[in-house]
């Protein structure tokens, strides 16, 4: 228990107890002091409304003023207590100077319309069976004093004789450290509303102000009343929620927790709305409000003006617990009054606060209020409460009553519209299926509200049906969702969403936080946490259009389920996503269910399109980036799927995890397009774009530094029974270990051509263990044609280049390699295959190709699987007539490469300068000048200039020169030396 339910509690046991006194003890009631004078308050016993009463006359006159002052006040339960006073008599002030606390049991009004304050320094409280009787509107406060502009003061702390105070009060002045408490209790019968429906509690007539300024607030609703009605001839027991009521007028409570001064100002110039105004630097006192209390500013009435009608709380930590209702709502063509909450902490426990226009069986045009909540430290809303539920008989059959949906709630049901949700607070917590939502209900032809919350730490929505929406089920639009905070985490069922169900648009879902985003998990009742923007199923032919997602944040992680979805299942179309962060991670499967960012229809519409900026993107375990046309699409229309358009450092996809763009109707996928520094791909799994039902594939190009394909990861455009897009990689080297590059179409009626590979690699293109790129064509299609151009081209153990046509008498595709050398080794292979047409061409444009017992053929119709394991290269072009096989006079270097031994030239006999005597060409001629002699040969030993009987120092020698080969040469023998040429 909380240090502040405890202090509430101990203080509603006390007041029981005193309630319990009171049957025995007689207390003191109505006793005016002196301050005063002449003008002093005087009683007078009387009956009134069959109640035994204290009739309060005299009192100062100043203007339309009226002042009285008691040493006691208090209405014993079963009397009554009217002031009176006259037609020109707009306010009553009623201080209390002696020490004690003021208790309303009974009855309170006036004879009259006049406004009434009730001020009270040492407390107030209104038992279970206090009630109102008052023609305006009703101020109690624990305030010291009333200021009334600048014409002075109604004191309690200095109780005189009021001066010229003939204006309206401008403010409540409070001196005291700890301004005493406020309680209301009562549960009394307050009459019926507009619709024949109980009230019970303290009530004002419509249109008129009920304020509480203390220190703590508490209003108790005793857990609801019991109050008897009759449905088709049967008793029934209805549950009527006890509080506060002032239809169509206001209501507004404040505490306050230190000396300082509160605005009070008039809203209209007949005086009947009263407003706080608090200084933003005031500390503010708790307050509660608890078991099936009551706040009511419903405008009922249709003749009445609601202009400047609402609620407001004031209060550090403010709870709302136990079947708790706050409402502003209107039921007339009247607009709903506005929600004002203002704490340092909120929690909101099973209870709700909603301003919500019309009802699904009227066409009222009346406009939802707005709900506006500043928590400065932090804001709970949880679904759980401790009451247990109420039974009700209808036809002698017991049933339970549904438990109160818990949360913020602005919705409109008729033409009008909802209002704006507006949340600023430090911490906002969404549990147990507690909700926040502007709506805009049953066909409505109203717009739903915005809803911003801002959150300077953290947003959580947690739990199964705990959510934050906006949505639309009409003509009207559904508002945008707007989160602004450092973290955001939605898991365990969680939900964020703006919805439309009929002709209406989504609204746009927008989180900017600064720090992270986490969507992870689901509920216990199967439904995964998400970030959704949708068009909605619905029963009619109308169709609207899914939202937005936009997010911006540090790091977003969409974990074990988790989901970022823009949808649509009607034939509206669905929304874009658009994703700025510094760390994108996706992956995780729970139950099946793998965590995905994705935009798809199932309906008639469009998916939308996937924006993604990030300094570095993960995908691992399943996770799934995705826009896709579905099974379950509707509609002949071929329509273009959404397309994925990444930029990224770096980017891994791992453990089957996949970016795809796909469509399952005769529709056409949309394109990847990927910019990224260092791309790894590993794992089943990769980057694809495919179509089936013979749906048209879109391309994928990649645009990267570095690249890596392994482990059974693919690069694919596929369409089985279409016709398939292109994929061009442009790649400073791109290496590939187990991995796929795979184009394939499928059949078509014009005989289509094949789907396209284009790679551009600046530096090497490596392909090893069982690696493959290829083009195939599955019926009546053309092949697709492979282009590569890289600085080198090697290929190992088994990784093989193909185009194939499996069937028809389409072309196959050609197969056209630059390179400044292709090497390709252990059983890797080259093939363009053709069933029934020509085999594609193979044309390979290097210097320098080296194939290890290579093999190339053109023989006609060959079965491509017999190339296959039989350790050596094979290029082939088969088909029924065979394509062209292209490459270079290799002659040269195959003859060339063989075992070298092991002394490939005996060394002793080289000196440092040799070099290499071409032997075709023109001798020349060599003249000596000099000494009658040759010059020595190497072999020759020579004889020493100089005596060498005399041992010397062997003098510093510098290092011989180097002299760099030039270039290879064939020796007589075949063999290939590097070294120079001579010059002589």
């Amino acid at each position: 228990m909380t240090q502040l339910s405890f202090r509430l509690t101990f203080g509603i046991i006390l007041t029981l107890l005193n309630n319990l006194i009171d049957g025995r003890i007689t207390i003191a009631q109505i006793i005016p002091d002196s301050s005063l004078g002449a003008e002093s308050s005087r009683t007078r016993p009387d009956t009134i409304k069959n109640l035994p009463s204290d009739v309060i006359e005299g009192g100062a006159t100043r203007g339309s003023n009226l002042f009285h002052s008691f040493r006691e006040f208090n209405v014993n339960e079963g009397s009554g207590a009217y002031f009176a006073n006259s037609g020109a008599i707009q306010n009553i002030f009623s201080r209390v100077t002696g020490g004690n606390i003021s208790q309303i049991f009974g009855t309170l009004g006036v004879l009259g319309n006049a406004n009434l304050f009730l001020i009270n320094p040492n407390g107030i409280i209104f038992g279970a069976k206090a009630s109102l009787d008052v023609g305006g509107s009703f101020v109690t406060t624990t305030a010291n004093a009333v200021q009334f502009g600048n014409q002075g003061f109604f004191s309690v702390s200095e109780p005189q004789a009021p001066p010229l105070l003939t204006v309206n009060p401008s403010a409540l002045l409070f001196n005291q450290l700890n301004a005493q408490r406020i309680e209301n209790r009562s549960i009394a019968p307050a009459g019926l509303d507009s619709f024949k429906s109980p009230l019970s509690g303290l009530r004002v007539p419509d249109g008129r102000s009920l304020l509480f300024v203390g220190g703590e607030i508490v209003i108790d609703g005793g857990g609801g009343v019991h109050t008897v009605i009759e449905i088709n001839r049967d008793q029934v027991k209805e549950v009527v929620n006890a509080g506060l009521h002032a239809l169509g007028g206001r209501i507004e409570l404040g505490g306050v927790a230190e000396p300082g001064i509160v605005g009070l100002d008039f809203l209209d110039d007949q005086g009947n709305l009263l407003h706080l105004s608090f200084p933003d630097n005031l500390a503010r006192a708790n307050m509660l409000l608890t078991n099936r209390a009551l706040i009511d500013a419903r405008a009922t009435n249709p003749n009445l003006s609601t202009v400047g009608n609402g609620i407001q709380l004031q209060g550090g930590r403010v709870e709302i617990t136990n079947g708790t209702q706050i409402v502003t709502d209107t039921q007339t063509s009247q607009k709903a009054g506005d929600i004002i909450i203002r704490a340092s902490q909120l929690i909101i426990s099973g209870s709700r606060i909603s301003t919500i226009a019309g009802d699904p069986n009227s066409r009222m045009t009346g406009n939802a209020g707005s709900l506006t909540v500043n928590a400065t430290e932090s804001m709970e809303i949880n679904a759980e409460a401790k009451l247990k539920p109420v039974q009700l008989r209808i036809n002698r059959r017991e049933i339970q009553t549904r438990t109160i949906e818990s949360g913020l709630f602005t919705q409109t049901n008729g033409s009008g519209n909802s209002g704006e949700m507006l949340i600023k607070t430090g911490h906002l917590s969404v549990q147990n299926g507690a909700e926040i939502s502007t709506r805009a209900n049953n066909r409505s032809q109203g717009n739903a509200g915005l809803m911003t919350v801002t959150a300077t730490e953290l947003v959580e929505v947690v739990g199964k049906d705990s959510k934050l929406v906006t949505q639309s089920d009409g003509s009207g639009d559904a508002g945008n969702l707007t989160i602004k905070t450092r973290q955001l985490i939605a898991k365990d069922g969680g939900r964020l969403q703006t919805d439309t169900l009929e002709r209406g648009q989504a609204g746009t879902l927008i989180v900017e936080a600064t720090e992270s985003v986490e969507v992870s998990g689901r509920g216990t009742d199967g439904y995964n946490s998400r970030l959704s923007a949708a068009a909605q199923e619905n029963f009619t032919a109308e169709t609207g259009d899914g939202g937005d997602i936009i997010i911006e944040t540090k790091r977003l992680s969409v974990l074990n389920g988790g989901r970022v979805t823009t949808s649509t299942i009607t034939g509206g179309n669905a929304g874009n996503i658009t994703i700025k962060t510094g760390e994108l991670i996706v992956g995780g499967v729970l139950s099946g269910d793998v965590a995905r960012i994705t935009t798809f229809t199932s309906g008639g519409g469009k998916p939308g399109s996937i924006y993604i900026k990030a300094d570095s993107i993960s995908l691992f375990d399943n996770g799934l980036i995705s826009a896709a046309v579905n099974p379950r699409a509707s509609g002949n229309a071929q329509r273009q799927g959404g397309n994925i358009n990444i930029q990224t450092r770096t980017l891994s996809i791992t453990n089957e995890a996949q970016i795809l763009a796909s469509t399952a109707k005769k529709d056409q996928a949309g394109n990847i397009k990927i910019n990224a520094e260092e791309i790894e791909l590993s794992g089943e799994g990769g980057l694809s774009v495919a179509a089936t039902e013979g749906g048209r594939a879109g391309n994928l190009t990649v645009t990267t530094g570095k690249m890596i394909i392994e482990n059974g990861a693919q690069v694919s455009v596929s369409s089985p029974q279409g016709q398939a897009g292109n994929i061009d990689i442009t790649a400073n080297s791109l290496s590939m270990n187990r991995g796929t590059i795979s184009a394939e179409t499928g059949q078509s009626q014009d005989e289509q051509g094949g789907a396209k590979i284009k790679l551009q690699v600046s530096d090497v293109l490596l392909m090893n263990n069982e690696s493959t790129i290829s083009a195939i064509a599955l019926i009546n299609a053309n092949g697709g044609n492979i282009t590569i151009s890289a600085q080198d081209i090697r290929l190992q153990n088994d990784s093989d280049l193909r185009t194939n046509v499996l069937s028809g008498v389409g072309g196959g595709g050609d197969i056209t390699l630059s390179a400044n050398s292709i090497l390709a080794f252990n059983d890797s292979d080259i093939l363009a295959f053709a069933q029934d047409g020509i085999g594609g061409n193979i044309i390979l444009n290097t210097p320098v190709f080296f194939g290890n017992g290579y093999q190339a053929t053109d023989k006609v119709n060959q079965n491509p699987n017999t190339l296959n394991h039989n350790n050596r290269v094979d290029l082939n072009a088969s088909g029924a007539v065979s394509g062209v096989i292209s490459v270079p006079d290799l002659t040269f270097i195959q003859n060339s490469l063989f075992e070298l031994p092991e002394t490939l030239i005996n060394t002793d006999n080289l000196i440092a300068s040799s070099c290499v005597v071409p032997n075709q060409e023109k001798p020349s001629t060599y003249i000596l000048t000099g000494p009658d002699e040759l010059p020595t040969r190497p072999n020759n030993h020579l004889s020493s200039p100089y005596p060498t009987g005399t041992v010397e120092t062997i003098p510093n020698s510098s290092p011989a020169k180097i002299e760099e080969p030039s270039g290879f040469f064939r020796l007589n023998d075949g063999i290939m030396v590097l070294s120079k040429k001579c010059y002589y």
